[in-house]
């Protein structure tokens, strides 16, 4: 086994879902982030018993990875509007529904914007519109709450909002975290330097390092604190390269599996995934981080 957690990638599912295998192996990939549907409609997509079947056989064939997917990015649970608040519960159960015929065991979620409703109001939305979706779904998949970057009215950008979301979800077993570093950062989180120890202390005082079920590797195009969400490829940004050579020798998160975000997928993931593996310490043991 590798002395670092498992390296992946988004990876495009056009033409079927069972093609993400191969295009994965070609980057490099470990771990596998897709979209089962449109992430920008929504239209309900289903599968044929054919499509299900292929994608079985290719995903034992290239070693049974694990996939996680990404829900539509217009579901919005914390809409001020009821009409907008409805259509997204819809389009998560319908999500859920289709990760449980595809063996998908956790869904990345963006927590939403309240636009211009109060914070606690858009919170209430959200673990309503969870719970009810969480009975209604097939399947047991995890429900990740993605950090937020922090643009506009979005909910998710403090740990605290993390944090007092998941003590109100139940099970709690069906609810975690995906911890994004170019979100972290753009919300004014710093990881570079003594800022890496800070955060991740500060997050595991308030959520808890061992609710995060998968880690975002992104740099970021905007300046700490800058709440933009602009992805950028591995120490090309703002970030720099250090934060990511912590986190991928950092042993309390050896069991993550970490994904790049980054742009320009066919040109650039192959690239910026042999930069990360190159990262890990190769050494016998895990290199601890400071302790938090």
């Amino acid at each position: 086994m590798p002395n670092r957690p498992p390296l992946g990638a988004h990876v495009s599912a056009a033409g079927g879902m069972a093609t993400a295998f191969e295009r994965a192996d070609q980057y490099g990939a470990e771990v596998i982030q897709v979209f089962t549907g449109n992430p920008r409609q929504h239209a309900l997509r289903r599968f044929t018993q054919e499509e299900l079947s292929q994608y079985r056989e290719e995903r034992a064939l290239h070693g049974n990875p694990i996939v996680m997917s990404h829900a539509s990015y217009l579901i919005n649970l914390a809409s001020p509007k009821e009409n907008v608040r409805l259509n997204s519960r819809k389009a998560l159960e319908a999500e859920l529904n289709r990760c449980a015929l595809l063996d998908i065991d956790r869904v990345v979620l963006h927590v939403g914007s309240g636009l211009d409703g109060s914070r606690e109001e858009s919170m209430s939305h959200v673990v309503d519109g969870l719970q009810e979706v969480i009975a209604a779904a097939d399947g047991t998949a995890v429900v990740l709450l993605e950090t937020s970057a922090g643009q506009g009215a979005s909910v998710g950008d403090r740990f605290e909002d993390l944090a007092r979301l998941l003590a109100r979800l139940e099970p709690s077993a069906r609810f975690g975290v995906c911890f994004d570093t170019c979100h972290v950062f753009a919300a004014g989180y710093d990881l570079r330097g003594d800022g890496y120890d800070a955060t991740w202390k500060a997050f595991d005082q308030t959520v808890g390092i061992d609710r995060v079920m998968a880690i975002h590797l992104n740099d970021s195009k905007c300046d700490l604190g800058g709440r933009v969400d602009r992805h950028e490829h591995p120490g090309e940004g703002s970030l720099g390269i250090e934060p990511f050579r912590r986190v991928v020798n950092d042993s309390r998160l050896r069991h993550v599996p970490c994904f790049i975000e980054t742009p320009d997928d066919l040109q650039y993931h192959a690239r910026n995934l042999a930069t990360l593996k190159s990262l890990a310490d190769p050494g016998d043991e895990p290199k601890s981080a400071d302790p938090a």
